[in-house]
């Protein structure tokens, strides 16, 4: 290249000045959304926040965190995690917890610029654009270690598309990188392992590409052996639903759901947000297209124009989710559309103007979607501040904690989000255990648990609740939602506390079930269950020879919650204690084996005034939890529902 023609392709100084004042302004804002709120909620955030957390903690006093978990000895999927525990260790979870995503937005907003640029010094403009989209979808669902790692996939292809020639020194940095990548996210480092593999293909004459090809294989066995740590184990327990043939079972979705991904999966938000980006990135591709027939494209934009469309492809033909990961197929959009849009020949514009409105529309749209951002997080902020408030309530806890999410009323399913995991940032302020931290992989998560699941916690509640209304014992009269709360208070009660983010009235509904609110304000609540306690004082003025069992539950619930057969004394009144009964409604179901069956039946005798299946319903409360059950045989019995 003559020195002329660097002049024609590097942007003149002037227009660099203003462009980088442009870049700068572009990452305070970008930055600047980030810290406006005191914390971001996202998707499975608190899940990453609570693990780093734990690196400097896990073994703190009184918190109880040791009694659940252990060491996992990770080796993939730690962007987030090496860079948030060491920022921990400095300064406040919260500040480390913006500064690291500080700077996975800088990194991806960088990264793309040096992509676009790398592929047309003039493009520089088009970098712009990397602001606008740094804050993702990917980001607002707490994929926060493979979100960091694909702004480092997008600087090391700038990289590798800047150098003409790979040298060894060249190769050596693709290879650490390529490693490094690998510690940050295995499914990241695969992409960029993809990328350079189709560089190679386009750039090289038909011998040298696989010279190259087996260069970059060399100086990948890094990588490969990290991998190969990375996937040691499916999982270290056997959790329910999680059979060893269906560690794959894939979810599949429509071909309209799965072209709606293309828009709404990218930097998220709004239509205008999403449909933007994609739209430029096609406009790139079919640009690319165009100078492709002409002869002028270059191989590096070939071999980039390639790889966004393999990376689109695989949006809509990949499963949604498999069976230990899900969002498959959106993780393949960012890379798609950003080098779609790294595409955009805005240099090759032919008049001053048109490029100054290119410019100007590049720049609108970058400042706009960062715009958009602020009002988003100070939206989701509002959102979470009473959850939030309730957190940094001091209370301390070293138990099993039940977090439970609710949808919005209006009587819709309610449900624990495991990927929400809003507990788990009680579990960072105030301590204890929740049981939806992920823990399983040691190859893949930092800490793993002691036991399986089911031996350090409680009942876990089903993650679907509407579940519960098909399939549960349950009262058919009963509304869904108050069977739902029901079902949640019984479960909750076997736990240290129950972390309840829902509305007022849901708080209230466990209130009067025993609960005692530690912490409550608007719809969030920490409560501790606290029992009304139930004794039933059988008579039986013939004392039959059978000894009595009363079994009690939570109404409308018809699964029992405890049961007991008295035998002591012989005399009566006999006394039937339950010590764990809860206030409100609830049944009881007393009955004396007359018939020698083994279990409640027809021949047998029931409470006086027990419905047709031999229960009666009574309302507990602490100053009223003594109810006495008087046998009659069951020709007594009135029918059920009067």
């Amino acid at each position: 290249m003559t020195a002329r023609d660097e002049r024609t392709t590097r942007p003149a100084r002037g227009s660099s000045r203003w462009l980088l004042a442009l870049a700068v302004a572009l990452a305070t804002a970008l930055v600047g959304s980030l810290w406006i709120v005191d914390y971001l909620p996202t998707g499975d955030g608190a899940n990453h926040v609570l693990a780093g957390f734990l690196t400097g903690h896990l073994h703190d006093a009184g918190r109880g965190y040791d009694a659940f978990l252990e060491p996992g000895g990770a080796v993939s999927s730690l962007a987030f995690h090496a860079l948030f525990s060491g920022l921990e260790q400095l300064l406040p979870w919260r500040d480390a917890l913006r500064v690291t995503l500080s700077l996975g937005a800088l990194v991806w907003a960088f990264g793309f610029a040096y992509v676009a640029t790398a592929l047309a010094p003039k493009r520089v403009v088009v970098g712009l654009l990397g602001f606008g989209t740094a804050l993702s979808w990917t980001l607002y669902m707490g994929l926060f270690s493979y979100w960091i790692a694909l702004g480092l996939d997008l600087a090391v292809l700038g990289f590798a598309l800047r150098r003409r020639t790979w040298r060894w020194r060249d190769r050596l940095v693709l290879g650490a990188a390529l490693a490094i990548l690998m510690f940050a996210h295995s499914f990241a480092a695969g992409l960029l392992g993809l990328m350079l593999g189709v560089v190679v293909l386009v750039r090289g004459s038909a011998r040298g590409r696989w010279r190259e090809l087996g260069a970059l294989a060399l100086v990948s066995a890094p990588a490969l052996l990290v991998a190969v740590l990375s996937a040691r184990g499916a999982s270290r327990f056997v959790e329910p639903n999680a059979a060893a043939g269906d560690l794959l079972g894939a979810t599949w979705l429509g071909l309209r759901d799965r072209l709606d991904i293309l828009w709404q999966c990218f930097t998220g938000g709004p239509a205008w947000r999403g449909m933007i980006p994609l739209a430029l990135a096609l406009a790139g591709l079919a640009s690319l297209a165009m100078r492709a027939r002409r002869g002028r494209a270059s191989r590096d934009e070939l071999a980039v124009g390639l790889i966004a469309v393999l990376m689109l492809v695989a949006v809509v033909t990949t499963p949604i989710h498999l069976n230990m990961w899900r969002d498959l197929a959106p993780r393949f959009l960012p890379l798609g559309a950003s080098l779609g849009l790294a595409l955009l020949p805005v240099e090759e514009l032919a008049r001053p103007a048109a490029r100054a409105l290119a410019a100007a529309a590049v720049i609108a749209f970058a400042a706009a979607s960062i715009g958009w951002s602020w009002v988003h997080h100070r939206a989701l902020a509002r959102a979470s501040a009473d959850a939030l408030a309730v957190a940094a309530e001091p209370l301390h806890r070293a138990g099993p904690r039940l977090p439970i999410v609710l949808v919005p009323p209006e009587g819709s399913v309610a449900q624990v989000d495991e990927k929400e995991g809003i507990g788990n940032l009680f579990a960072v302020e105030q301590g204890g255990m929740t049981p939806y931290l992920y823990a399983l992989r040691p190859g893949l998560h930092p800490f793993v648990w002691q036991r399986p699941r089911s031996e350090l916690f409680p009942r876990m509640p089903p993650r679907f609740y509407g579940d519960v209304v098909r399939a549960a014992d349950l009262d058919p009269r009963a509304a869904p939602r108050e069977v739902h709360l029901t079902w949640l208070a019984m479960l909750g009660a076997a736990y240290e506390d129950v972390i309840l983010w829902g509305t007022p009235a849901d708080l209230d509904a466990f209130e009067t079930r025993g609960y005692e609110a530690d912490a409550r304000r608007g719809g969030a609540g920490v409560l501790r269950f606290a029992p009304c306690t139930l004794t039933v004082v059988l008579e039986a003025p013939d004392a039959p020879a059978a000894p009595p069992t009363v079994a009690y539950g939570w109404a409308p619930l018809t699964e029992a919650a405890g049961e007991r057969t008295v035998g002591e004394p012989e005399a009566y009144p006999r006394r039937a204690r339950f010590p764990e009964a809860p206030c409100g409604p609830v049944w009881i179901r007393g009955y004396w084996d007359d018939d020698g069956s083994g279990d409640a039946s027809p021949g047998d005798s029931f409470c006086a005034l027990a419905d047709d299946e031999g229960r009666l319903h009574v309302e507990l409360a602490r100053t009223r939890h003594t109810i006495r059950c008087r046998r009659v045989r069951r020709a007594a019995l009135r029918p059920s529902g009067q």
